[in-house]
């Protein structure tokens, strides 16, 4: 795993299980995670450059950062004792790792465009 999705795997996970994880269900607050981990493809696909290279090679590291968090944030549900997909961690009012699922899945098709 390169530096960068390493980082973006960490930055997510902590976000996510760092006492304010609804506000990962909204679209700005993971792009700002994305965006300080891949600023330059953010940039171009902001520029309407989005079939450049740089902007694949960053949908390829999002998902797989990603789904690094997601496999521990799945492993930190199962600890707890709860269903992955209804856990609702630091006393969020409903599951949230289904909506962050979409967000990032969104953010890795569009790099940026909202």
């Amino acid at each position: 795993m390169s530096p960068e999705v390493a980082a973006l795997a960490a930055k997510l996970e902590a976000a996510f299980s760092g006492g304010s994880p609804a506000a990962l269900v909204d679209v700005g607050a993971v792009l700002a995670l994305v965006e300080g981990v891949f600023p330059d493809a953010v940039a171009k696909v902001k520029a309407g450059h989005r079939s450049d290279a740089a902007v694949a090679a960053a949908r390829a590291s999002i998902s797989t950062a990603t789904r690094a968090a997601c496999q521990r944030l799945t492993r930190a549900a199962l600890d707890a004792g709860a269903a992955p997909l209804r856990w609702a961690p630091g006393g969020a009012a409903a599951p949230v790792l289904p909506a962050f699922l979409d967000r990032v899945y969104d953010l890795s098709q569009g790099v940026g465009r909202r």
